[in-house]
């Protein structure tokens, strides 16, 4: 995309040039000349501009934001996903909500905080970003939350809880000995607009969501034992190839998907939102 930009840049400058080598735009060589420093910044932030008209239309609604982190987990081309909590014959990357810490109650009043009560306050789910906010207060709590300050920032909770501890009905999915110790990197944070939220997800409301994609970087012990586990399927994990998950669980010659795929796995393996 910066390639673009530069282009686009460069094409400018070069018009401006020409232009005054052969019209000698006396008067208007100085302010032509600034073109380029307006049209820069209009390029590069453009997607913040649809950002801000999106907020300045649905100023007075009430919007819920979704701040979460997932691991992109993979072994020999096969992408790891677990059964979603909600929809049993859906399935994800592992990885789930930040969390904010009491002390930064006060702060998220003054945006006007609403909890969202449709999952309820269980455990798991306590203190959960995931809430309601009017649209006008959107930029300062992505302030908020981009400062880091009184929330959660460990990234290896949700890989503890899914992976490494008793699910409800089965054992440990990995040896919580050999995973204790989990190194990751940072790919990329995606952004989606404000939308509306899908018709079968139940909440009716516009959202705005973030989801922040890690990679873990195994040791070559942990490789293996991934590899094995790659080997088989269960109801609660599964290993899909890169074109399952383009396609949302859609195999090729199959009259109906054995199972869904959640539309944000799809979006945090190319790393960008898409509406297609």
């Amino acid at each position: 995309m910066s390639g673009i930009i530069n282009f686009v840049i460069g094409v400018i400058c070069i018009i401006i040039y020409f232009c005054n080598q052969k019209f000698w735009f006396a008067d208007l060589y100085i302010p032509i000349s600034y073109l380029p420093l307006i049209l820069i910044p209009l390029i590069e932030n453009r997607k913040n501009i649809n950002f801000n008209i999106q907020r300045l239309l649905y100023w007075n609604k009430e919007i819920r934001v979704s701040m979460s982190y997932v691991y992109r987990i993979c072994v020999d081309d096969k992408y790891l996903l677990v059964q979603n909590s909600h929809r049993k014959t859906t399935y994800q990357f592992v990885g789930g909500k930040y969390k904010y810490y009491k002390q930064s109650e006060s702060e998220l009043r003054k945006l006007k905080m609403r909890l969202d009560d449709k999952l309820g306050q269980g455990f798991n789910r306590k203190n959960d970003i995931a809430f309601f906010i009017p649209a006008k207060n959107l930029k300062k709590f992505i302030d908020w939350f981009d400062s880091q300050i009184y929330r959660d920032i460990d990234c290896t909770r949700e890989f503890r809880e899914e992976l490494l501890q008793d699910k409800k009905t089965q054992s440990p999915v990995l040896d919580e000995k050999l995973f204790a110790d989990i190194k990751f990197m940072k790919i990329c944070t995606v952004k989606t607009p404000i939308t509306q939220s899908p018709a079968d997800s139940g909440w009716k409301c516009l959202e705005y969501k973030q989801y922040d994609v890690l990679e873990p970087m195994f040791t070559k012990k942990q490789e293996e034992a991934l590899r094995k586990l790659a080997s088989s399927d269960s109801d609660y994990v599964k290993w899909v190839t890169k074109d399952d998950i383009n396609s949302l669980g859609h195999k090729n010659g199959a009259e109906q998907k054995a199972f869904s795929i959640n539309e944000h796995t799809k979006w945090c393996l190319s790393e960008e939102y898409s509406n297609k």
